[in-house]
């Protein structure tokens, strides 16, 4: 399932993943707009801070933040300069 979504003014998709029992286990959430993406990066540093893990391959990045308050794992995922997505 998913459903359009608006990410600070950045059109966004968001898709919903949920489990065998039919609950929501998480979201992939990702913009329409690649050149949107490196806003995405900022929106979230300044939502969590640093993230707790980092990594750089030729492929992709990945920054990955705990949000305690909500305890929740959060991922960003930048795949060369033509995709990004929240998981």
């Amino acid at each position: 399932m998913s459903a359009d979504y608006d990410v600070s003014g950045h059109a966004s998709v968001a898709e919903f993943v949920f489990d065998s029992d039919d609950r929501l286990e998480g979201v992939n959430l990702r913009l329409k707009d690649p050149k949107d993406c490196p806003l995405m990066d900022r929106l979230l540093e300044r939502s969590y801070d640093a993230p707790v893990v980092k990594h750089h391959s030729e492929v992709a990045d990945v920054r990955t933040w705990w949000d305690q308050k909500r305890l929740n794992i959060v991922t960003y995922t930048r795949i060369g300069s033509d995709t990004c997505m929240i998981l």
